[in-house]
Formats: C-alpha cells, sequence, structure tokens
C-alpha cells in the first residue's frame, strides 16, 4: 500500500471543503427559502379566525400583559413597526404575522401570540432570549 502523494491529499482536502461549503449554503438557502413570508396565513385560531384575515385590523393601541401583570401600552403601526410602552419607536421594533400567527420583536427578544382567545385578544408568549426565559403574555386592543 503507497502513501497518498501531497497532491492528492490537497485536493481530497479541497473537495471536502468544496462539499462542506456547497451543503451549508444549500441549507442556508433553503432555511431563507421557507422563512415566514408577509404572505397570507391560513392557520385558524380558536376562534375561528384565520391570520390571513387580521393583517388590516392588527395596527392599533394595545395593553400588554405580562404573566398577568399590566406592563403599559404599545401601539402596533401599519408599517409593521412599534411604539414601546416607553413611546419609543426604534429601527428593531418590529411586528410580522407569521405561520406562528403575531410576532413582536424587540431587539433581542419576543412575543409570539398564537391563540385569539376573542377578537381584539392575542395570547401567547414573551422570549427572553438573554435571560433563556418564557412568560406567559397577552396583548388587548384599546377601542
Amino acid at each position: 500500500m503507497s502513501k497518498p502523494s501531497p497532491t492528492q491529499t490537497k485536493s481530497g482536502g479541497i473537495f471536502v471543503a468544496w462539499a462542506v461549503a456547497l451543503i451549508s449554503t444549500s441549507l442556508a438557502l433553503f432555511a431563507f427559502w421557507r422563512a415566514p413570508s408577509s404572505a397570507p396565513i391560513l392557520h385558524a385560531n380558536s376562534t375561528g379566525q384565520s391570520f390571513a384575515v387580521l393583517e388590516g385590523t392588527i395596527p392599533g393601541r394595545y395593553k400588554l400583559i405580562e404573566d398577568e401583570r399590566e406592563i403599559g401600552t404599545v401601539t402596533l403601526h401599519s408599517d409593521g413597526t412599534i411604539t414601546n410602552w416607553r413611546g419609543e419607536t426604534k429601527p428593531g421594533y418590529l411586528w410580522r404575522l407569521h405561520n406562528e400567527g403575531l410576532l413582536l420583536i424587540w431587539l433581542k427578544d419576543y412575543h409570539v401570540f398564537g391563540r385569539i382567545p376573542k377578537p381584539g385578544v392575542y395570547a401567547g408568549s414573551r422570549i427572553l432570549v438573554t435571560a433563556r426565559e418564557v412568560k406567559s403574555a397577552r396583548i388587548e386592543k384599546e377601542q
């Protein structure tokens, strides 16, 4: 049995690196294409409402409640931005409709509301990424 030449070893290493890069790129593209979009959402809720018909009704002022404690009033704007309970609007404060329901993005933390107990009330969780913690949460639209 002979040892592989340095040229064979280099070309084998290049092939492995190329294969890893190709697989990584393919997985990244697949994840990107599968990412939720603003396309109509077909999931129904316990109230029988579909998230697809809610998009135009989402903008407005909401009471934000976490673990049954009122945090304050947030405003979801029609352009997908959010003003928090302190009156701050930052580029990273966004809301989106996804397959899971309504998503609020707060720079590093998120609220995911996947249930509609009644019209104008969205229930779900706050996901605190930095603290690796999940809290129950809901928002209630103010009239």
